[in-house]
């Protein structure tokens, strides 16, 4: 047991360290989720009354995440009529990735999407102040109607994210 509080901070900073090596050591990495169950997560996190409880994986990816082929080639977002539901996608594939970027660094990674009424939108992941992704789209250009494309978009970010959280960990973080 430490003694007094100088030998204490001596052995905090023995086991934290304060050199470059800090600098450049690479954040932890923790067991990945597949990125399905972090979609499937923040599903079931905005089901507030149970109801998608009782179905299927299949079930609530098909309703309440993937669009049908017309809504993806923008057909019925005529002026922002089905706009809704590519929102709803956007804001939980955007929290998906920043969710899988958290649990494989351990790092606090956070998104931000914004739509208007007409499908134009934008969405950000970040962590401190490192913008990790950025992703504008203009209407009928998002929308995903099948897992696979989902996963290889998601791929595609999560692991240029990482490339950025590994080549900046000061900026990652730094306090905002």
């Amino acid at each position: 047991m430490i003694g007094d509080t100088g030998d204490a901070v001596a052995a905090a900073g023995n086991a934290v360290g304060t050199g470059a090596a800090d600098k450049i050591m690479p954040f932890r990495r923790h067991n990945p989720l597949p990125f399905e169950r972090c979609v499937l997560s923040i599903l079931d996190a905005h089901d507030r009354y149970g109801l998608l409880g009782r179905k299927t994986k299949e079930e609530k990816l098909k309703k309440h995440f993937l669009l049908d082929k017309e809504s993806v080639r923008g057909g019925s977002t005529l002026c922002g009529t089905d706009s809704a539901s590519i929102r709803r996608q956007a804001e939980v594939f955007f929290k998906a990735v920043a969710m899988a970027i958290d649990m494989r660094t351990g790092v606090p990674t956070c998104s931000i999407v914004e739509m208007d009424a007409e499908g134009f939108g934008r969405a950000v992941v970040y962590s401190g102040r490192l913008v990790l992704a950025a992703q504008a789209w203009r209407q009928g250009q998002f929308g995903f109607s099948a897992m696979e494309d989902v996963e290889r978009e998601a791929s595609r970010l999560i692991t240029g994210s990482i490339e950025w959280l590994e080549r900046y960990p000061d900026m990652a973080r730094a306090e905002v």
